[in-house]
């Protein structure tokens, strides 16, 4: 599975309406916003689904080392991967 698919099924995951009008925006910018769709929920899922503080804490800090990983270019998580891949196409672009 690509980054990018990783992210598509995080965002079906969420069964949220707010995707809808994802898809009435071009290809690139759909997959930009999965992308980010997609890190604020795993972000959330955190929040929502870890009980004990510490576990949580622990995971917030991996997520803080991983946008580190990501602004170095060595992201290792799917979304951030997906994140940065998004980031080089933009940058092709201009």
């Amino acid at each position: 599975m690509t980054p990018i698919q990783y992210c598509y099924v995080k965002v079906k995951e969420s069964k949220s309406n707010f995707t809808l009008a994802f898809y009435f925006i071009s290809k690139n910018r759909r997959d930009a916003l999965v992308s980010l769709y997609a890190f604020c929920r795993e972000i959330d899922d955190i929040v929502d689904n870890t009980i004990d503080l510490e576990v949580a804490t622990a995971k917030i800090n991996w997520w803080k080392d991983e946008i580190t990983r990501l602004f170095h270019s060595t992201p290792q998580h799917p979304v951030t991967k997906s994140l940065l891949n998004r980031s080089e196409e933009h940058t092709s672009e201009l």
